[in-house]
C-alpha cells in the first residue's frame, strides 16, 4: 500500500492490484491501481477511485481519477479530441531536437 498526500488528504494506493502497461521496448510503464480517498476528499463520494501512475518514476504523484472520468478520457482518446495535443507535443520534441542540434554544432 502506498500513501501520497492529496489535496491535503492522506490517500491509499493499493499498487498490490495495479494493473501495469508497458511498451514494446518495456519503458513508457505506467499502473492504475485501486485508491482509497478519505471523507472530505474532492473525489470522496463520487465512485471508485483509480490511481494513474509512472512506475519508473516514484518521485512523480500519482494523479486520481473516479471511473467516470476514466470513462469520458477513454472516449475523448478514442474519437480523437486529443490528436491536436499530442501533434503539439511531438512537434515540441521536435524543436527540441533540432535545438540541441543547434547547440552542439
Amino acid at each position: 500500500m502506498i500513501e501520497i498526500n492529496d489535496a491535503g488528504y492522506t490517500v491509499k494506493i493499493n499498487d498490490a492490484a495495479a494493473t501495469y502497461r508497458s511498451g514494446s521496448n518495456g519503458g513508457n510503464c505506467v499502473a492504475l491501481a485501486p485508491a482509497v480517498v478519505p471523507a472530505g476528499h474532492p473525489k470522496s463520494g463520487r465512485g471508485p477511485v483509480v490511481a494513474l501512475y509512472d512506475t519508473e518514476d516514484p518521485n512523480k504523484t500519482p494523479i486520481l481519477f473516479t471511473k467516470t472520468e476514466i470513462a469520458f478520457f477513454q472516449t475523448g482518446l478514442n474519437e480523437g479530441h486529443f490528436d491536436a495535443v499530442f501533434a503539439e507535443a511531438a512537434t515540441l520534441v521536435d524543436l527540441e531536437a533540432d535545438m540541441a542540434e543547434r547547440a552542439v554544432a
